[in-house]
């Protein structure tokens, strides 16, 4: 076993979970410990944030935040300085990566004895309780935590909105149906991946077409599943097919009536289609509204394109007004300076 590796001039024991400098022991325990262990068997490798958090938290679920905020602490127990690091540098965009080699140190005879009775009495431990964990493991092993937790990551990068998080979500979903091509979760995921590829992102139309694919693979084994629907809609959208689109909305509305970003996607083909009514019904049936994406817009152009003009210009002035607010934006600033000295009287010229 590597009990020991040597970085610059620290010392680390594997087995004692102990990180020295010059004899005197540092502070470095717990997750700190696992991913400087992690990034030693690495060697000089950059590590990317995935596997990073998969190998180091899984199976909770972690965002990038989470494993910064842990390299920062590994630095400050450690006493590295991140403009000038001397045991971990970040490297933009990609991960971390270690700065000097990794030299393997060979266990002395007496390191080799004690861990020889600390396996010992681990095998102790372990075969009295061998029975609990064999009963608990089989109570759980229908749900493999560490297959959650790659699902986990997977929704929670598509649910970020951005381009480059897409583009993991997508990997990871591709990680997942690599290893359980049936997995009907992944499926729907990859499907709605693929599908803002195309309407957010400007991708590749062909990716609707296998979005859409996905989604019917669903639908075909659980014609009850809302989600099926939806993201089959969704595929549809994408492809320009609006009459079928919303047709798929509708059927997973019925399965699922509160599923509040479906009905928003309705809404919207609603009004491409003439039929306002309809649009601004379903947008004001929302019940939670911050699950859809500019709900307040579309309630205002449903209501302009229905003739109600003050109606719609008060809907898109609170709402600009209340963008400009949550960003707290120097705009906002100088739009109340100005609203203020406009309601100011003015005086007059002598």
């Amino acid at each position: 076993m590597r009990a020991r590796y040597r970085l610059d001039d620290l010392r680390i024991d594997v087995a004692r979970q102990r990180v020295e400098r010059g004899g005197v022991a540092l502070e470095v325990g717990g997750l700190s410990f696992r991913l400087l262990h992690y990034l030693l068997q690495q060697g000089q490798r950059v590590v990317d944030f995935d596997e990073l958090i998969q190998n180091v938290w899984a199976p909770a679920l972690v965002n990038e935040e989470t494993v910064t905020q842990r390299v920062r602490l590994l630095r400050q127990a450690l006493g590295d300085d991140s403009r000038q690091p001397r045991y971990l540098r970040s490297v933009r965009g990609r991960g971390y990566q270690l700065c000097v080699p990794v030299q393997l140190e060979q266990a002395s005879p007496v390191d080799a004895l004690w861990r020889r009775g600390v396996w010992i009495a681990a095998g102790i431990v372990a075969l009295v309780c061998i029975g609990a964990g064999a009963t608990w493991w089989l109570q759980t092993r229908d749900a493999p935590p560490a297959q959650a937790a790659l699902l986990q990551r997977a929704d929670y990068y598509a649910g970020i909105g951005q381009r480059d998080d897409n583009e993991r979500a997508i990997g990871l979903y591709r990680q997942r149906l690599q290893e359980a091509p049936d997995d009907r979760q992944a499926q729907l995921g990859l499907s709605r991946a693929y599908s803002a590829r195309v309407c957010q992102y400007d991708g590749d139309a062909t990716f609707a077409l296998q979005a859409l694919r996905l989604a019917d693979a669903v639908v075909a084994v659980q014609p009850g599943l809302a989600a099926a629907y939806a993201a089959r809609g969704y595929a549809l959208d994408c492809q320009g097919r609006n009459g079928d689109a919303l047709a798929a909305y509708e059927q997973a509305l019925q399965l699922d009536p509160s599923a509040d970003a479906v009905r928003g996607s309705a809404a919207y083909l609603y009004e491409r289609q003439g039929k306002l009514v309809q649009a601004l019904s379903a947008n004001l049936a929302v019940r939670e509204p911050t699950r859809v994406r500019f709900l307040p817009i579309q309630i205002a152009s449903n209501l302009s394109l229905l003739g109600y003009a003050s109606a719609a210009e008060a809907r898109y002035r609170k709402n600009f007004f209340s963008s400009i607010r949550t960003i707290r934006s120097p705009i906002w600033l100088g739009l109340r300076s100005c609203s203020n000295m406009a309601a100011r009287p003015k005086r007059r010229r002598r």
